[in-house]
């Protein structure tokens, strides 16, 4: 990986694709457990792109002023034909990437008809909308633990209970 794009992690790919993989089955494995397997997960398939984010600029979230380089989700779910991943019953996208100082990206990021309930800054417009169908795409930073992924969907879970029990005061964008 060139440390160059990534800001963070520059490792053999070789290397990348096998700490990806077990850190991504140590992440179900986790999960799973942790919910008493009232949860399970199915991987449905896989891609790879060797090359950085594609970004976009744009964020209610961060201070007046403050603009910074965004991961185009869209770009990427578009790219892939998300649609054909959302009739196959995938309701998660997990992309394992880099963190770096480079780029501001969303730990979790919701499209749903109750709204974007999720760790980013709620827009409406950073996810492909389909209609009838709810995903959550979570972005892995593959320069850390399982620890740290799993925090992630926990703290998705947390916004999405948040929300049913009344407590979620942050706006969000429904559609």
């Amino acid at each position: 990986l060139d440390i160059g794009v990534t800001g963070d992690v520059g490792e053999d790919l070789t290397i990348m694709r096998a700490f990806v993989e077990a850190q991504s089955a140590l992440t179900i494995q986790a999960m799973e457990e942790g919910c008493h397997e009232t949860i399970a997960y199915r991987i449905v398939g896989r891609i790879e792109i060797n090359e950085g984010y594609p970004l976009t600029f744009g964020t209610d979230f961060r201070p007046s002023g403050y603009n910074p380089p965004l991961v185009d989700y869209k770009a990427i779910l578009n790219r892939f034909n998300l649609n054909s991943w959302l009739a196959q019953g995938v309701n998660q996208i997990w992309i394992w990437g880099y963190h770096g100082d480079k780029v501001v990206l969303w730990e979790s990021n919701m499209a749903s008809s109750w709204g974007n309930i999720s760790n980013s800054d709620r827009n409406k417009n950073e996810l492909p909308i389909v209609p009838g169908k709810s995903y959550t795409v979570f972005n892995f930073n593959y320069g850390r633990d399982v620890a740290s992924s799993v925090e992630s969907l926990t703290h998705q879970i947390e916004a999405v209970l948040n929300f049913v029990d009344g407590r979620d005061t942050t706006p969000r964008e429904v559609w």
